[in-house]
Formats: C-alpha cells, sequence, structure tokens
C-alpha cells in the first residue's frame, strides 16, 4: 500500500532555520572569546613611575612671636603729669624724655639741700681753723692733750656733716631729674596709660607705657621634649653649621606667607634706626646695607613640614615658597636657641626659643608663626601620591604596581596590558600631598594611581601614564572606596 508523500511546513522550516543560526553565531562567539578577550573586560588603570628626587627634609615648629627686649615705663618719684613728651606708637631713643612730672616741690627740695650743704662747708672749714690753733699751742703745752682730741673729733663731725649734706643734695637732684621720666631702652613706644593732670606714684604697679626692641625678634616655640632631644642631636651633628647666622631657620607668617626680604616693603621703620635709615629702608642689623642677597639665601624647598610626636613631615596645606609671588623668596634665615633647662611635668613639653632679624619691622609680639628648621637631604628619596598608598585589615601599607606589558600592542593606538602585583611598602613621612617611602620600592616601579578598584593582585590591567596635570584632581579625590576594596580582595 503506497503512502501519500508528507508535506513539509513551511514555517516549521524557517524556525529550524533560525535556530540552527543562532547556535552557530554562538559557537563563533565563544570561539572568539577563547582568543582575545574584549578590551571592555580589561581593567583600565593609570600609573606613575617612581623616580629618585632630591628631598629637604624640614620640621615645623608654631611658635609666637616676642620682643627681644620689653621695658615697662614706670614712674620713680610721686608727682602731677605736667606733659607728654612723645607720639604713641613712635620710635624713641634710650634716655629720650617721655613724661615730665611737675617739678615744682623737688626744686625746692635740691635748693634746701643746696644751702645745707654750704652750710656745713662753712661749719667745717671754721673747725679746720680751729684745730690748726689748737694743735700748734698743743706743741707748747699751752692746751691739754685731751682738748686738742676734742677738736679734731669736732672737726671730723663737721666734715661728716658736709658729707651728708652732699649726699643730700645728690639724692634731691635725682629725685628732681626723676620728674623728667626717660625712655630706659631704644624701641617701639605703645600707646599710653595716663594723660596730663594725672597722679602717678614712685614704682606704681602698673606701667604708664611699655618700650619693645623688635630690630631683633624671638620666637618661643613649645615643643615635646621627645622633639627637643632630636633637634639638639641635628644641632650636635651640624657642629659649626649650626652657629649663630648659619643655622638656616626660616619662618612661615601667620596668613602663610614665607618671612622673607620681598614681604617686608612697606614695613613699619626699624626700631631704633635713624631717620635717613628709616626713610631709605635700606638699614640692616650691624649697620651693613639691607639687599636681597644679605637679607637671606634663596630657597625652593616645596610645602614646609609639620612635626608630629615620632616625626615632622610636610605640611599638605603649606605654600610652597619657590611659587609665592612668582619667584624664589629670599629667605630671612635665624638661630634656634635652647631657652629652657627643665620639662614641664604637667605636659612634658620644654620652651625653645628661635631668633630672627627683624630688620623692617614686618614681626610683632604675639604675631602666630611657623618655624622651619632643616633636619637635612635626601639625594635620592621616592615619594609616591598619597592617594596610590592604602592599608590593609592588619595596618600594612600597600601600593598597586604593574608588571610588564606581557602583552604588546596590536595597533599603533592600542593600550598595553600589564600584571598588577601587590608591593608593600614602609613609609616615612607625609610630604605635601605624598608620601615618603623608607622601603618597599625601586625607581622606574610603575604604582597604579587611579583604577585601583578593580586592579586584582596576579590579575591583568590596561596601563596608561597619569599625566602630570590631573595631579590636582587626584590629590583632592577620597581613597576609603579603594582601601575597603581591596581588603576584600586580600581576604579572598
Amino acid at each position: 500500500m503506497t503512502m501519500p508523500p508528507k508535506t513539509t511546513n513551511p514555517r516549521n522550516s524557517r524556525l529550524f532555520t533560525a535556530l540552527a543560526a543562532l547556535l552557530c553565531l554562538c559557537l563563533a562567539q565563544a570561539g572568539c572569546s577563547d582568543q582575545e578577550p574584549p578590551a571592555s573586560d580589561t581593567p583600565q588603570a593609570r600609573y606613575l613611575p617612581v623616580t629618585p628626587e632630591r628631598l629637604v627634609l624640614t620640621s615645623e615648629l608654631p611658635g609666637r612671636v616676642a620682643a627681644l627686649v620689653t621695658a615697662e615705663v614706670r614712674p620713680q618719684v610721686d608727682g602731677i603729669i605736667q606733659q607728654r613728651l612723645f607720639e604713641e606708637g613712635a620710635v624713641v631713643d634710650k634716655g629720650q624724655t617721655l613724661y615730665q612730672i611737675d617739678p615744682a616741690v623737688y626744686e625746692a627740695a635740691r635748693n634746701t639741700a643746696k644751702a645745707e650743704l654750704e652750710e656745713a662747708q662753712v661749719h667745717a672749714a671754721a673747725q679746720q681753723k680751729r684745730e690748726a690753733r689748737v694743735r700748734v699751742l698743743a706743741r707748747a703745752n699751752a692746751v691739754s692733750q685731751q682738748e686738742l682730741d676734742d677738736v679734731q673729733a669736732e672737726l671730723g663731725r663737721a666734715r661728716a656733716r658736709v658729707a651728708r649734706a652732699r649726699a643730700a643734695l645728690e639724692t634731691a637732684e635725682i629725685n628732681l631729674d626723676y620728674t623728667r621720666i626717660k625712655a630706659p631702652v631704644a624701641g617701639k613706644i605703645g600707646r599710653s596709660a595716663v594723660t596730663r593732670g594725672a597722679l602717678v606714684t614712685a614704682n606704681q604697679t602698673s606701667p604708664l607705657a611699655v618700650i619693645q626692641q623688635i630690630d631683633h625678634v624671638y620666637v618661643d616655640i613649645t615643643q615635646p621634649s621627645a622633639n627637643m632631644l632630636r633637634l639638639r642631636r641635628l644641632a650636635a651633628s651640624l657642629g659649626p653649621a649650626w652657629g649663630k647666622g648659619a643655622s638656616g631657620a626660616r619662618l612661615i607668617l601667620e596668613d602663610g606667607t614665607p618671612y622673607a626680604a620681598s614681604n617686608a616693603t612697606g614695613a613699619p621703620d626699624v626700631a631704633g634706626a635713624t631717620d635717613s635709615q628709616n626713610a631709605t629702608n635700606t638699614a640692616a642689623p650691624g649697620g651693613t646695607p639691607k639687599t636681597p642677597d644679605a637679607a637671606g639665601e634663596a630657597e625652593a624647598a616645596g610645602a614646609p613640614d609639620i612635626p608630629t610626636a615620632a616625626a615632622p613631615y610636610a605640611a599638605p596645606n603649606a605654600p610652597d615658597p619657590a611659587n609665592a609671588a612668582g619667584a624664589e623668596p629670599h629667605w630671612i634665615t635665624g638661630d634656634l636657641l635652647f631657652a629652657e633647662i627643665s620639662v614641664a611635668q604637667s605636659t612634658g613639653n620644654v620652651s625653645l626659643r628661635a631668633l630672627f632679624p627683624n630688620p623692617e619691622g614686618l614681626l610683632l609680639p604675639g604675631m602666630y608663626a611657623r618655624v622651619l628648621i632643616e633636619e637635612g637631604v635626601i639625594e635620592n628619596a621616592l615619594l609616591v601620591p598619597q592617594r596610590a598608598v592604602m592599608a590593609d585589615s592588619e595596618g600594612r601599607h600597600f601600593v598597586m604596581t604593574l608588571q610588564g606589558p606581557e602583552t604588546p600592542p596590536s595597533g599603533k593606538d592600542a593600550t598595553p596590558v600589564f600584571t598588577v602585583q601587590r608591593k608593600n611598602v614602609q613609609l616615612d613621612r607625609p610630604h605635601g600631598n605624598r608620601w615618603l617611602v623608607r622601603s618597599g620600592l625601586e625607581a622606574g616601579d610603575l604604582v597604579v594611581i587611579e583604577g585601583l578598584q578593580k586592579a586584582v593582585p596576579g590579575g591583568k590591567a590596561a596601563g596608561t601614564l597619569w599625566q602630570a596635570g590631573a595631579s590636582a584632581q587626584v590629590s583632592a579625590q577620597p581613597r576609603a572606596d579603594t582601601q575597603d576594596s581591596h581588603n576584600n580582595q586580600d581576604g579572598r
């Protein structure tokens, strides 16, 4: 029996063809993935080669400016103020009259003392003549020896009265001179605490005015005793180079600018300088004409350092003196002194003192400032951006580096592929927005700066060079997410 031919459904035929084509496409894609992964699956990373550089290590010590000499003006006699003979805030010379007390009472006392001296001198002269006559008579036995002794004793008392009267006259003249209250030192005088007509008393508690010498100033520093020991060892190691004028201590003002010759333009007059010196603004300490070269050596050390209990380090937000006003400043350098001989038991701190020249009067007592002290120079220092450094759960610091490239670029613009490697590092101190690395890295290592979230040790990453123009953006971005990511990866 012959069966009728089976007819094929055109719809089923088309469905079968579509499924076969889809299966071939999947197999082809799987074969391609075994040969070369898509570029989108390879993590992207930006790296920075580690380059040795010369690094100047400095400590930054906060402190307050204090006057070299402070003299409080007080009266030494009682009386009424007749005149104030100075301008508040002006420069005064030593011995210059500042106040005039009513001298009438003291002039009368001087006149009385002068009259008493004249009287004593006349009496002493008469006694001397009498003693001469009695002595002649005593030689002729015309008078007794007792009478001669009495006359000589009276002559001695007369001479003593002359000396006492002369001393009283000198005291009266001194008190009269004290009615002119004079400046004990040269310097700048502050405001007057009294006015004309005020009654003042000798050696009163409150001063009439205060004079301060600020041609040189101190910067008083309070530091932990451990820091002081480190600075003393530094001073001993530098030897004669730590001598006066050669210590190289520098100053950052409270507005963040370096204390340099360029900052002193238009500053107040020099305390104690002559009018011609203040007019030309060229007087330097010791009478040497002030030039930019004499004011201090030019420095371009980058951001200064801030001390910690363990070691000083560079301040991230401190100004770069080399970039101030577009030129290197001529630093005005000072000397580091060690003032205190004991450590405060309650705080463990000790007071240090730095001495700085202040020829332009820019530094004022009470001003906040920061002292920069050079500790040394590292010729081949290795520094990495702080963002590149992370810490694991055990507190170990590490960075991600790129090794290779293992896959050469297939085209002109292709990105090379590297192997990611973790390197543990020992850190010394921050310097600006970078870490000074003590060990763990070598010159030429490629440190990952961006793309840390997907950089896995032993994995692959397409690396490109980190451009210097992106440094400001990199330093401003947070690192907490990258640290958490790698802590999780290390635990796998």
